[in-house]
């Protein structure tokens, strides 16, 4: 397997571990931890301790943290342009230039607003439009993730793990590309 399409399949595990879970999740975790070590073992142990959670802790116990964390509280609503903008004129704007872009790449959308982080990472993980993607994670992800990570006061709160994994990753990637320094 080439290193573009292990990036993929983690984009594609990391999605679907900012849905909301379900009995796939503790295999989800599984494979992107896997996925992860074999790439990047220091960021695989940052989401170590959210693989613990999923593994040891009641379906229940993991829905309710889920909800809690990004259903309830504001300040950690996946939702990119939401985290940009706020609930702005910005914000539709840049929910319709998504739609556009998923359009133009044939990218089926999902049961999610566009700018939900679940459907941007599952996008950057079949768009083959190397400039696309990385604008998406440079100008969007990245400064989204680092707000929600700052906004989980909370240093052992299992979902922050989980951005701070997905963050360190998507920028070591990306400095390797020269697009970050």
């Amino acid at each position: 397997m080439t290193s573009t399409q292990i990036d993929q399949q983690l984009l594609q595990q990391f999605a679907r571990l900012f849905c909301y879970p379900d009995a796939e999740t503790e295999q989800q975790v599984t494979n992107c931890y896997e996925l992860l070590a074999h790439q990047d073992p220091a960021t695989a142990e940052q989401l170590r301790s959210f693989k613990v959670f999923v593994e040891e802790s009641a379906s229940a116990r993991v829905e309710e943290t889920f909800t809690a964390t990004f259903e309830l509280q504001p300040l950690c609503h996946p939702y990119v342009a939401w985290q940009l903008c706020g609930e702005s004129q910005q914000r539709t704007l840049l929910l319709m230039k998504l739609n556009e872009l998923y359009r133009q790449h044939d990218f089926p959308a999902g049961n999610d607003l566009p700018d939900h982080l679940s459907e941007i990472l599952r996008f950057i993980g079949t768009c083959g439009d190397a400039q696309c993607h990385t604008e998406l994670v440079v100008d969007a992800v990245i400064p989204t993730l680092n707000k929600m990570i700052s906004n989980l006061e909370k240093e052992d709160h299992p979902y922050r793990s989980l951005l701070t994994a997905l963050n360190n990753w998507l920028c070591i990637r990306y400095e390797d590309k020269g697009v970050l320094s």
